[in-house]
């Protein structure tokens, strides 16, 4: 009785251990590390993941096209890296090869690395009258020089998206798809609740202790986030 209790046991954890190996949401949940700073020096947790089969990932690329029209494909989808590591590391620090995933943006915000610079609530720019004003306001700030990024709050940072220089063209990597370029008419964004804020990338980090310095800083960052 004993070894048929034993065996039974064998393999049990024998089918437990190769399902855990095949499972494909499994291997996608990846690891944590802080190998990531902020420009002020704090870190930030991002999240390592191995690369997707090719087959794997055309068919995301393939059930994203399914879903959104209203985007241009720039890149090929990628589990290396998500919207965040894309706005707020590759892009604006040059470190296109440095692909990032990471879900808490908070320490670029928390340690002075971006300062507010101004909140509005999606549903208040869905019309096309504010849209448009939003859109320029965007575009001639963009035009003068520097990096904007565009975060999409609902509850939790959802989504970041560099704002380029072309009026209403925002580029973006959206989760484990493909780099897009959009508008903001990309129908993901008009949440009752969502917010966008819009941050700009400060000149200088503050002094240890001090709150952030108040100057106009150089580069932009636009975030959403919802109401409570």
């Amino acid at each position: 009785m004993r070894n048929y209790i034993n065996k039974f046991i064998f393999i049990f954890s024998a089918l437990m251990l190769l399902s855990f190996l095949l499972h494909p949401a499994l291997a996608s949940e990846g690891t944590e590390n802080n190998k990531l700073k902020t420009p002020c020096g704090s870190e930030v947790t991002t999240i390592s993941k191995t690369e997707g089969s090719q087959e794997h990932l055309q068919k995301v690329t393939d059930d994203f096209i399914d879903q959104h029209s209203d985007v241009t494909i720039i890149g090929n989808s990628s589990e290396l890296y998500n919207c965040f590591g894309y706005s707020f590391h590759m892009y604006p620090e040059n470190k296109m090869d440095e692909k990032m995933n990471f879900d808490d943006i908070s320490p670029y915000i928390t340690d002075g690395s971006y300062k507010l610079y101004k909140e509005i609530r999606a549903v208040d720019i869905k019309n096309s009258t504010s849209k448009d004003d939003y859109l320029n306001e965007l575009y001639n700030n963009a035009s003068s020089g520097g990096v904007w990024i565009l975060v999409y709050f609902n509850e939790r940072p959802l989504h970041a998206a560099v704002v380029t220089n072309r009026y209403n063209v925002f580029k973006a990597k959206l989760g484990n798809g493909p780099l897009v370029e959009h508008g903001l008419e990309f129908k993901d964004y008009y949440n009752i609740t969502a917010y966008f804020k819009l941050y700009k990338k400060s000149d200088a980090c503050p002094l240890k202790d001090e709150p952030p310095a108040l100057s106009p800083p150089q580069n932009l960052v636009i975030v959403a986030q919802s109401s409570s």
